[in-house]
């Protein structure tokens, strides 16, 4: 793997840290870190992690121990599994013992769920974002033919948005991926879908079934296959063996799609229009403070880790608004306000491991919206840079949610590069300049060694 001198210390050593490999439960990892479930905390050694070269930190998420990493965690993450096949292991009854707070335990699934389908919403956003500035720029029409199928690809990413997710939720859940694609993908059949638009009567074994549009949804999915990894379950338990291999199949459909289609898949659509209501309450109601006061605080989300959970709030309003007028409009104004707020401790500092910290955490949160590095780095040892960083992010979100801005595509990153894909790209650039040149005058000016 590329870098592996500066991780292999960590990779030769992280079943030491972690209290053997019959110690962790689950093992895993998002954007920019490395996330296990153990058994025992007392057997891990933070400190020893927090001090392995190339850890930018360590911390625990509830029952969660979280290694940050920053954009190599996927290389890192390959080598220990091909070195000790970590990623074997299921989170089981163990990890269900533990007395895991819910609410961390909610954004945890959410979290298992949603992450990996990350690569595919960012491929769907790059396609829109392609084709609207290949418009612009005169180099595509959209009655081309080129057009209309890229637009298409992209479309089927949100459209087909259950089918993703019950593959997604049927490896967190540990429920047979076969039955959890069909009970996304019955949500979205286009015989159901033209029976919803229709208004047609519709029910099964004399159960009524609500007419409700479910593309684009997650929570119908993600609830129904958490429902039916219970199930089977419960079959396999009581189940014959000679029988199991066409019986399990069928007693498992005949009580998932009328509990689907009857009850679960309805309380999912009605959780996640109470969401978007939510967003869009949050929205009118505070309008642009709103969107600044997420701003300020949104690194404190990065610190716990329960920023992945917003990932489950952003698919929800593309797929019921078709744009997301807070999370990612503020998340983007952080990111890059955090790296000037690096930038001028780099230019301030006298002393040189300090510069070459604040520069080298700079630049990734500018370009690419990483901010472990920063958040670790830089905010959390100097007050300056964190008063500076919360004031400009503030204002700089302020300015986008005045002036409605709105996150139309889903970006490949969170820094520079992912402005293409807002609405009023001009006024956006402004918002971003404001909030950075505050942090960096407030840095420079305050910061001391």
């Amino acid at each position: 793997m590329a870098k592996s001198n500066k991780y292999q210390d960590l990779v030769n050593n992280i079943l030491d840290y972690v209290g053997g490999k019959d110690n962790v439960v689950l093992y895993t990892h998002c954007i920019t870190r490395l996330r296990i479930n153990v058994k025992d905390q007392g057997l891990v050694n933070v400190e020893a992690i927090k001090n392995t070269n190339g850890v930018i930190g360590a911390q625990w998420s509830g029952e969660q121990l979280q290694i940050i990493i920053g954009p190599d965690v996927e290389k890192v993450f390959n080598s220990i599994n091909e070195k000790y096949g970590l990623v074997e292991i299921k989170a089981g009854e163990e990890a269900a013992k533990t007395g895991k707070n819910p609410v961390i335990a909610l954004f945890e699934a959410l979290a298992g769920c949603l992450t990996p389908l990350l690569p595919l919403l960012i491929s769907v956003g790059i396609l829109k974002v392609f084709t609207m500035i290949a418009n612009l720029l005169g180099l595509m029409e959209t009655t081309s033919q080129t057009y209309i199928m890229l637009n298409l690809v992209a479309d089927a990413g949100l459209y087909f948005l259950p089918i993703f997710v019950a593959a997604t939720s049927a490896k967190k859940f540990n429920a047979t991926l076969g039955y959890a694609l069909l009970l996304g993908a019955m949500l979205i059949s286009p015989t159901f879908i033209s029976n919803v638009s229709e208004g047609t009567a519709m029910s099964i074994f004399g159960l009524p079934i609500t007419a409700a549009s479910y593309t684009g949804q997650i929570f119908p999915t993600i609830m129904s296959v958490y429902v039916l990894s219970k199930v089977e379950k419960l079959i396999k338990k009581y189940m014959p063996a000679m029988v199991s291999t066409f019986l399990t199949p069928l007693f498992a459909m005949l009580i998932m799609v009328p509990l689907t289609y009857c009850a679960i898949a309805p309380i999912g659509s009605v959780l996640s229009n109470y969401v978007t209501a939510g967003i869009v309450w949050l929205y009118e109601t505070f309008g642009f403070f709103g969107v600044g006061i997420y701003a300020m605080v949104s690194p404190l989300l990065v610190l716990t880790g329960m920023h992945v959970g917003m990932v489950a709030y952003i698919m929800q309003c593309f797929g019921t608004l078709g744009y997301d007028p807070i999370v990612m409009v503020a998340g983007v104004v952080n990111k890059i306000v955090i790296g000037f707020a690096c930038l001028a401790v780099f230019l301030k500092s006298k002393n040189e491991d300090i510069k070459g910290t604040g520069l080298s955490a700079g630049l990734p949160a500018i370009l690419s919206g990483v901010i472990e590095p920063a958040l670790y780095g830089v905010l959390i040892p100097k007050k300056a840079a964190l008063i500076g960083t919360m004031i400009g992010s503030f204002v700089g979100a302020a300015v986008a949610g005045l002036l409605k801005v709105h996150l139309i595509a889903f970006p490949g990153s969170t820094g520079v590069f992912a402005i293409p894909c807002f609405s009023n790209i001009p006024m956006f650039v402004l918002a971003i300049v404001i909030g950075s040149v505050i942090s960096f005058v407030y840095t420079y000016i305050f910061y001391k060694d």
